[in-house]
This record gives structure tokens, sequence and C-alpha cells, in this order.
């Protein structure tokens, strides 16, 4: 997933010459505004498993700009990170991510356009929560993703939107939402919204060849509440290696939702699919994948049901508990509670 478009970098270590000068008299100077304070208390899955805790506990900052936001993230001290101002910029700008974060969208600013967060080594234990990502329709090459992780234990994406733009099949657009592969390992994607975007989710190392199969088993990942709509393909995602938790999401109007394979490993649970889209495949794997178990889903084409036919071959088991509701419940709960707000964020649970 390599791309040659170019982009304004930032890091812990140095900035390029292009880049904004990072003056540290500036920085956290933000006034105070009203933030979500439930802390983990919403986490589930691998996340609590990995006792994900991001920065809670260390010191609080609020970020207006760039050179604020990109000083806050770096290093590895304990911190919470407040956006007090929608932050955009006018170019793909990769930020470098620290270790032992929070960052969270205040209920007024939660934005950040353009701007592309990515791990590095040394990087885990991070939470994202109430962040709205949005991106130019023009930053559209294979390798822009604006959440990617590649590094580290310990992530929580919670409550985020990923609101996409104007797509159209033949558009040529190659852009995805969110990228969790290679060494990340031990996350939990929940209460998100992924919307109006040609290509969803990639989760789990992006190449087959027998080189790759080093990555097998990562990441763990946890896939609940989470709302996809208006997605071509990619809705949850194509998996590949992983071992995937996916359970209580709801899928509407997209062409293809799960793609398995190169090893991936699922258990699907009470998820509501549905869709107007002609010809909607829900469940697409081919016989590199490891193993598919589903119960309790539902499978709705044009409002009638439809068969879903898929070897069912539970090959893990999640040793975390967890409470989920039926399909039928979760085609309503969910849509009213993903994605970034502008008060206090809704769990179900």
């Amino acid at each position: 997933m390599l791309s040659r478009r170019r982009f304004l970098g930032y890091s812990a270590l140095a900035a390029s010459t292009s880049a904004i000068s990072l003056k540290s008299s500036t920085l956290f100077a933000a006034t105070a505004v009203a933030y979500p304070t439930s802390q983990t208390g919403g986490m589930v899955g691998y996340a609590k498993e990995a006792n994900v805790t991001g920065g809670w506990g260390g010191e609080t900052v609020f970020v207006r700009s760039l050179n604020e936001f990109v000083n806050a993230v770096a290093g590895n001290t304990k911190r919470v990170i407040v956006l007090a101002n929608n932050i955009k910029v006018s170019q793909l700008t990769k930020v470098m991510l620290g270790s032992n974060k929070t960052i969270v969208g205040s209920y007024s600013y939660h934005t950040l356009s353009n701007i592309h967060l990515r791990t590095q080594a040394g990087s885990a234990n991070i939470i994202f929560q109430n962040i709205k990502f949005a991106h130019d329709q023009n930053i559209n090459a294979n390798d822009d993703i604006q959440l990617y992780l590649t590094e580290g234990k310990g992530y929580w994406i919670d409550h985020c939107s990923f609101v996409g733009h104007a797509w159209s099949a033949n558009d040529n657009s190659l852009d995805k939402l969110l990228y969790v592969g290679a060494y990340a390992d031990y996350v939990t994607l929940s209460y998100c919204l992924f919307q109006n975007h040609k290509y969803g989710v990639i989760i789990g190392y992006p190449q087959d060849g027998a080189a790759d199969v080093k990555y097998e088993g990562y990441p763990k990942m946890t896939i609940c509440f989470n709302y996809y709509k208006n997605l071509l393909v990619r809705a949850p995602g194509l998996f590949r290696y992983g071992l995937f938790h996916i359970y209580n999401n709801v899928i509407r109007d997209y062409k293809d939702g799960i793609t398995m394979h190169a090893r991936a490993s699922f258990i699907s649970e009470n998820n509501y699919y549905t869709s107007s889209v002609p010809y909607s495949n829900p469940i697409t794997w081919d016989n590199s994948a490891r193993g598919f178990y589903d119960s309790g889903s539902i499978y709705l084409q044009d409002g009638q049901p439809i068969a879903v036919n898929v070897p069912n071959n539970k090959v893990f088991n999640v040793n975390y508990t967890y409470k989920k509701f039926t399909a039928n419940q979760i085609s309503s709960l969910v849509p009213a509670r993903a994605g970034a707000s502008n008060q206090q964020l809704n769990y179900l649970l």
C-alpha cells in the first residue's frame, strides 16, 4: 500500500522544510471547551482485554491548530488531547502518533480535514473518540487513508464519523476510510459511522504472498455497534490474516459487505444487512480464509430475506464477556448512536 502522492509529513522527531514551524511557547494555549468524559466506560472487546486507557489520567490539553495538534499527539506522555477547533489543511498531511493518548473531539469542534493519522514504531494505547474524519474528493490514491494503524497494541476507535464524499463506481478513486493491519493488535471499533464512499475499510496486511503469513493472527479486532451506509464495497471491510469478532453492526445500501481473504478468521453475530443496490453480496469468501461462523444475522435485499451460502466453520473463540442485541433490535438502535456527536455519547450497554 505505497503511494507516490506528495504530502506534508509531521512526526515527533522532525518536520519537513515546508511544514509549519513548531513553537513551544504557543503549545496548548486554547481555551477549554466541553467534551466527552465517559473515559473508558463504553469500551468492550479486545481493547478492553488489552486494558487500553489512552491518555486518561494524564494531563488534558486543548488544541486549536495543526501545530498544536502535532505536538500534543507526539511522544509517550500520557495525555488527553481535546479538539477545541475544527482543523483543516489544504492538502494531505500525515501526522505520526506517539503512545498513551486520548484524542477526543469536543462537542462543538471535532473535525479533522485532510489530516491523516499514522502509527509508527512505539505507538500503542491510543483512544480515538468523537472525531469526524473528512477529506477532499481529490485525495483519492490507493494509500490515502485518514486513520492508518500498523504498529502497537491497544487501540479504541469509538464514536467517530468517516464521512466520505461524492463518488461513482467508475471514478477511479482508490482511497479508503480506515486501515488496521501489519502488527497493530487488540483493537476495538465501536459506534462509528462510515458513509458515502466508494471503498470502505481494509483490515489486515494488504498482501497475500507466501512471505506475508507472518501477519497471521494480526489484528485481533472487535467490530461492534457500527453503522455503514452508502459504501460500494468493503462494508464492514476486506479482511486478511486476523481474528475478527463482528457483532451488532448495521450495513445499509452496499454492493459488497464482508470480503474474507488470506487466512482471516471470523465470528459474526446478529448483524443487520439491508440494501437496495442491485445484486448486493453481504459475504464474499475464498478458500484462503480460515473460517467464518455466523449466528443471528439478517440479510435483506429490497426488504426481502436472501440466502447467504458460506460454510459455517468456527475456528476460534473470544475470551472476553460481552452482551449483544438481536439483529432486528440494532437496526434502529445503532444508527441513532453511531458517529461523532455534539452532545453526550450514547452507549447501548
